[in-house]
Parts: C-alpha cells; structure tokens; sequence
C-alpha cells in the first residue's frame, strides 16, 4: 500500500507562524523566543534558533520534500542530484519561501561581511572551537572594568547554550585572544625578510610610476613648447599685418586656450624622485617594521582590514593553544601558543 504524506493542521499552522515572524524582520533566535513565551514546541522540544532556520529552509513546507540527503551508513551527505524529491501539500508559498531564503542569505554573516565587520569583536565568525567545532560568540560578564565598561569573552557556542558536559570549552578574554593573534599576524607578516621583499616591491612599483610620470611630462612639455612657439609666430603675423583681418586674433585665442588647459594638466603630473640611498640598511628596514606593526596593533580598522585577508579561522585547543589557519602564504597553518591559555581562568 503506497503511504501519502498528508498535512497536519496544527503543524502546518506553526510553520506558517514562523514564517510571518521571520519575514517580519525578526531575527531567528528573536523568533524562538516569542514562539517559546507563546508555548509553541517544536517536536516537543524548545524552539531554538537552528529549529527556526531549518524550519525556514525546509523546501518540503512547498511540497518539495527531500528524501536520502544523507548516506545511511557513512553519514555523508548526497549530491543534490542523487537526493529524491517527493512531491507532498505545500503549506506556504513559493513566493515567501524564495523571500525567506533571500532574508536569510542577506543576514548570513558568512554570506555578508558587512556583518561581520560591522561586529564590535575583530575576531567575530573565525574562532573556532577546537573540542567541538562551534563558532566562538560573544559572552559578557556581570563584573564590569574600572571604566564602567563589562569584560568580554569569546565563548563556545554550545558550551554558552547547553553547558560545561555539551563542550568544556572555557571563556577566552577578547582582549587577550586579539592580542595573541595580532602579536602572531605582526611577527609572521612584518618579518625582516618579509619587510625587505615589501620595500623591493613598493621601490619597484615607484620606479614604473616614475617612469609614467615623466613620460606623461615630457609629452605635456612638449605641447607647451609648440604651443607657444604657434602663439609666437601668429603674434608676430599679427604685428607686422602679413594677414589682415581678424582671423589671426581668432586662432591665438584659441592657441592660448590650449596652453592654459596643457600647463594646468603639466601642473597636475607630479616628479616622483628616485629613490634614496640605503633604502635597504637594517635601520631604515627596522623603522618600515616598527611602523607597520605598530599600524596593525594600534590601529582596529587596520587591524579588521589584515585579520579578514589573512586568517580563514583560529582554533582554539585544550590548555589555550591556538591554531591560526592562514588564507594564502602569508600566514601559515602553523599552531600559535597564546597566552590566552594561562589567562583565560582569570575571574575577570
């Protein structure tokens, strides 16, 4: 006998409600809480904010329901194409479930940076726990500093959620775990070889803009100098009446037109001067190191700008080590111990 997936009224009613408050620019955790105060259960359980989202992104509330996702004796999930779509009564519309996926995309911190950026942690979505594997998150304490301002932590996402036996994962103070992976960033990227390559490259950068730069002055001067010669030659026409009539006032007017406009483009073409002697002296290298990372530590839109292009996440192990994962060869995979280990059980 063929079995048919049929609707349940009062299910179906939920989904709907979690749609409008989704849709009505409530935040998927801003939902689980109204729908928890309203004694709403998902499968008996508290709502949450992953129960909203995958209640969201579920395409079997159109009537798509996906069957096999998973291999039942790996765990891995299927291709898209290898995943049965059983056809079952939609509960929703195409249209909000297309308008839900475009909201969840555009709040999706992974899918926007502009989110991440915007966050007042300059680590936010790349520290990972290493016991887990949840994202860190933002945790701030009761006790506040002498500025009135609370102490900040990152802590495990599930440990914050469920408790210390889901993950033992500690807290890791904000300010200690930047600091330990700025430290790392600035030792790893400002090296004196590294800083030695970046001046060759800024030097040799400066003599290709030179040479631009004084070909785009020579041809300028150049038509300066026809140009007045032309302006000289019409004035000398003029005064000694070789061409009557006004039609020589008419082109030295136009002549000095154009030299006004050449010496105002000359003008704008900046000399780039060669570059200096003992660029490369350990001294001078020295103070190139010393000012870019002091513009990385001291910085916090420097700092974002590096942390972003470089580090695809920070892992967070047993003990306090850190392992710092790099995007491209400017930071390797190379674990960091951080002294975040040692202070992270500081009651502050």
């Amino acid at each position: 006998m063929k079995k048919k997936l049929e609707v349940e009224p009062t299910e179906a009613e939920l989904v709907r409600l979690v749609f409008r408050l989704y849709l009505s620019s409530k935040g998927a955790v801003e939902v689980a809480k109204e729908l928890n105060a309203a004694g709403h259960r998902y499968r008996r359980k508290l709502f949450d904010r992953d129960k909203v989202l995958k209640i969201v992104s579920n395409p079997a509330v159109i009537g798509e329901a996906r069957w096999g996702r998973r291999n039942s004796r790996t765990g891995e999930r299927r291709a898209d194409d290898e995943v049965v779509v059983v056809a079952c009564p939609a509960i929703i519309s195409r249209e909000t479930f297309e308008r839900a996926q475009t909201e969840r995309r555009r709040r999706d911190p992974g899918r926007n940076p502009g989110r991440a950026s915007s966050s007042p942690l300059l680590l936010t979505g790349l520290v990972v726990c290493g016991r887990c594997g949840e994202k860190y998150e933002l945790q701030t304490a009761g006790k506040r500093r002498p500025d009135g301002t609370p102490y900040r932590y990152y802590q495990c996402r599930r440990a914050r959620r469920s408790s210390i036996d889901a993950c033992p994962g500690r807290p890791h103070r904000v300010d200690v775990l930047d600091g330990a992976v700025l430290d790392f960033l600035a030792t790893r990227l400002f090296s004196t070889t590294r800083c030695r390559e970046i001046l060759r490259d800024l030097v040799e950068e400066q003599g290709i803009l030179r040479h631009r730069a004084a070909e785009e002055r020579r041809r300028w001067q150049n038509e300066q100098r026809d140009l007045s010669r032309r302006r000289d030659r019409l004035v000398d026409a003029i005064e000694s009446n070789d061409v009557p009539g006004p039609s020589l006032h008419v082109r030295v007017i136009e002549v000095e037109e154009r030299l006004t406009d050449v010496e105002e483009k000359l003008a704008t073409v900046s000399v780039i001067h060669a570059t200096p002697s003992g660029l490369y002296d350990q001294d001078t290298v020295a103070r190139f190191q010393a000012a870019l990372r002091t513009a990385l530590l001291a910085d916090e839109s420097t700092a974002r700008t590096y942390v972003r292009g470089c580090v695809e996440e920070v892992v967070v192990g047993a003990g306090g080590a850190v392992e710092i994962a790099g995007k491209h060869a400017a930071v390797t995979s190379e674990p960091a111990k951080s002294a975040a280990g040692k202070r992270h059980e500081d009651k502050h």
